[in-house]
């Protein structure tokens, strides 16, 4: 066990060389724009938004067919940005419906194109694509967040995710260890919020003390409860969270913080893009700006997320609340397979500032609890298993009191109902869960906007 735990500055170069990347010299080259002026900056990432829409419009098939239609000028957005808004939001169902056409034509024959799935959060879960030198940026990206929240290249960083069922094909392994070995980080399963799963999570936590802690904020909400009514010590056992995968709220930042003493770090991202936003503990130097921009210190203050602007051209439309509208991400690097104006199915509000441009109250999804058998589970952790064998787009569980739990599943296809069946009695065991089988229109939807919950009471 030595070779993990080695400085992935000696670790990470052999990794990349022989996995063909080149993640490093990315880094440099983001930081370096990220430390240039923001006025000079904006007018560089305008420029890098106008030329991947005009290499859409001649490269693309589903773009050049579409800005045809429009009679879409992309040279006109270096003018005045408000042109942007003639190219109308690309939807999930937009993207399902495009297939390949989205893909440059000779990118699957000539690239190591890498095909991810988003989660279905948001939507029916579909395919989307990255060039190697996207996902070398999607990398790089993240190392470059993780140097926001003061995470060096000796640091132990501890991942915690959902327990799968079944047996990991042996390539995965290996690839998953070099993973661990190159970025000095531990990977820890959770199947639930039972008490020996919490229980084994903090000891891993204990055992390893590692830097920074990444995971669900509703794990580590239920496992600072956990700690602190069994009064155990745990002060100083990390000294940075890390939330993803959902949103998380003003009462789970401050119940870690104070069981754990550490800071907490918001982060937005997604299967399409990567990391677009993280929050930044160390500021960058003040610049000169309005009184009304944002100062770096105060975006920190306020637990901003600062967009990583070279990387993605990020808007939110209007909202009639005025206070957060839907999220719309363009990326500035993914030109085998360009996503413009795509609606991420998520809300927040841009906000200028001196040295960039920040996220305020990202309004993602999020997740509940479910009493099976009398063991708690996150819905995140069903999404997770799920979605591994790719056969189901969405789910929702239906309660009728205290004792009728009916688990709703919408399929990519009917006929892998019997599959599925025996996937949810591997999770659950049998008959643990009544099962029914719908269309994703046929879920409950709540409130007044309407809004998708993974638990519904009836």
């Amino acid at each position: 066990m030595l070779l993990p735990y080695l400085s992935s500055r000696m670790i990470f170069p052999l990794a990349e060389k022989l996995s063909v990347r080149d993640v490093r010299s990315r880094v440099r080259a983001i930081n370096r724009d990220l430390a240039t002026p923001w006025a000079e900056r904006e007018q560089r990432n305008r420029l890098r938004l106008a030329q991947i829409v005009q290499w859409a419009q001649h490269e693309i098939p589903f773009y050049r067919d579409l800005f045809s239609r429009l009679r879409f000028d992309p040279v006109k957005i270096l003018r005045d940005i408000r042109y942007l808004n003639n190219i109308p939001v690309l939807t999930k169902a937009d993207l399902l419906e495009a297939g390949d056409r989205i893909v440059h034509p000779d990118a699957k024959l000539h690239l190591n194109m890498q095909m991810s799935r988003t989660n279905g959060s948001t939507g029916a879960s579909l395919p989307v694509y990255f060039s190697p030198a996207a996902k070398d940026e999607s990398a790089a990206v993240t190392r470059i967040s993780q140097e926001w929240v003061g995470f060096g290249p000796s640091d132990q960083q501890l991942h915690i995710s959902s327990e799968l069922p079944g047996e990991v094909p042996r390539g995965a392994l290996r690839e998953e260890w070099w993973r661990r070995a190159a970025t000095n980080r531990i990977s820890v399963e959770c199947a639930s919020w039972s008490d020996e799963n919490l229980q084994a999570l903090w000891k891993s936590i204990e055992r390893h003390r590692p830097f920074l802690v990444q995971g669900h904020p509703s794990t580590l909400f239920h496992l600072a409860n956990f700690v602190k009514d069994r009064g155990l010590p745990a002060t100083g056992k990390f000294k940075v969270f890390v939330s993803t995968g959902e949103r998380l709220g003003e009462g789970h930042r401050a119940t870690i913080e104070a069981v754990f003493g550490c800071r907490v770090a918001n982060r937005y991202g997604n299967a399409e893009f990567g990391i677009v936003a993280h929050e930044r503990f160390s500021p960058p130097a003040d610049e000169s700006g309005t009184e009304s921009d944002v100062s770096p210190a105060d975006a920190t203050a306020r637990h901003y997320l600062q967009i990583m602007d070279p990387c993605v051209w990020v808007e939110t439309l209007p909202s009639t609340s005025g206070v957060s509208g839907p999220l719309v991400v363009t990326s500035l690097v993914n030109y085998a397979a360009p996503l413009i104006r795509y609606a991420t199915g998520d809300e927040s509000r841009v906000i200028k500032g001196r040295a960039g441009v920040y996220l305020e109250g990202v309004e993602g999804r999020v997740h509940d609890v479910v009493l099976i058998n009398g063991v708690r589970y996150s819905t995140s952790f069903v999404q997770d298993v799920l979605s591994r064998h790719m056969l189901v787009t969405d789910f929702q569980f239906v309660r009728r009191g205290e004792e009728s739990l009916e688990l709703r599943l919408a399929l990519h296809n009917a006929r892998d109902e019997a599959a599925v069946r025996g996937h949810v009695e591997q999770i659950f065991g049998p008959g643990a869960v009544a099962l029914g089988f719908v269309s994703r229109s046929q879920f409950i939807r709540v409130g007044r906007q309407q809004k998708f919950r993974y638990v519904v009471d009836v």
